[in-house]
């Protein structure tokens, strides 16, 4: 007369898909985390800005004469490595890779050093940033002239 029915154990089929389900979502909501933060991590580590500097003397940059004249210097650094592209316009006339460095004295205005050549040429040697305690340095061979 009486029928009993037996429920169903806790642990069916049914519960282990929702509960391999909810596995895979944490697994992916933690890739996703991770992917994040090595984005905002790699750009905070690659930084890209840029100057503009009036060069009133020739300067060489990686085998490359750049001439008395307006310029605008774009670089990326990233860890203690910049690679700096000169351009006037949107022409691209120069490029180079440089180290960054602890600068002693931060100028008051962005800056080129450059160094004398035996020949009587001036060389890029170093950039300095306004205000800045880091440059960007082209070569190991001291500066003798600006």
């Amino acid at each position: 007369m009486f029928r009993l029915d037996m429920a169903k154990p806790a642990c069916g089929a049914g519960v282990m898909r929702s509960a391999m389900k909810a596995k895979e979502d944490v697994h992916l909501k933690t890739l996703k985390a991770l992917v994040l933060i090595a984005f905002v991590l790699t750009t905070a580590f690659a930084l890209a800005a840029n100057m503009q500097i009036n060069l009133n003397n020739a300067n060489q940059l990686n085998g490359t004469t750049i001439n008395p004249g307006s310029y605008k210097f774009a670089y990326t650094t990233t860890g203690n490595t910049a690679q700096v592209n000169v351009m006037q316009g949107k022409k691209t006339v120069a490029t180079a890779t440089g180290e960054v460095v602890e600068v002693q004295n931060p100028p008051q205005h962005d800056s080129i050093i450059s160094k004398m050549n035996p020949d009587g040429t001036r060389s890029m040697y170093e950039i300095q940033f306004a205000g800045k305690k880091q440059g960007i340095r082209f070569n190991s061979e001291p500066a003798v002239g600006k």
